[in-house]
């Protein structure tokens, strides 16, 4: 280690910690036919917590978001757009720093992306992994959007789909 890093860590009376909250969205739009839907669009909100009782001051979020929810949606519209780092087999991966710190038992949106769910992706995997990078460590977790996103009252893959 070196001295100035000894120092910062001996001026540091508590470790951050920061933890992934499952992610909250809105209906944005949804087109529908036959008294099915078509396609629903959701604006989805990444968002982090401190657990702990220090200020974070650099954190960043990385977002691994299947192609199909991402490439269906028209890229200028979305938010996230300028943060692409990667793109994988079947997912694009973002990476979003942190605007401004965050303080204890704070909730911040640390990024927003908009995707659309067609007919037949409501049954197959929509699943997004996140993870949150932070000075103490980093947290990782998995989401199923099927068991989070819902319309009208229920979850989409129990929706009438055409």
């Amino acid at each position: 280690m070196e001295e100035y890093e000894v120092r910062v860590t001996y001026n540091r009376k508590q470790r951050t910690r920061l933890t992934i909250e499952i992610p909250s969205y809105k209906k944005t739009s949804k087109n529908s036919a036959g008294g099915g839907i078509q396609k629903i669009e959701y604006l989805l909100r990444f968002q982090a917590k401190s657990i702990g009782d220090q200020v974070e001051e650099q954190f960043k979020l990385e977002a691994s978001i299947p192609k199909a929810l991402y490439e269906n949606y028209h890229a200028s519209k979305n938010v996230i757009a300028g943060y692409i780092v990667r793109e994988e087999d079947q997912v694009v991966v973002f990476s979003v720093p942190n605007k401004a710190p965050i303080f204890q038992n704070e909730v911040t949106t640390v990024a927003e992306a908009n995707i659309v769910v067609k007919n037949l992706q409501a049954s197959s995997n929509l699943k997004v992994k996140v993870r949150l990078y932070y000075s103490n460590g980093y947290e990782e977790r998995d989401f199923n959007l099927a068991e989070i996103l819902k319309y009208e009252g229920k979850f989409i893959r129990d929706c009438k789909w055409t």
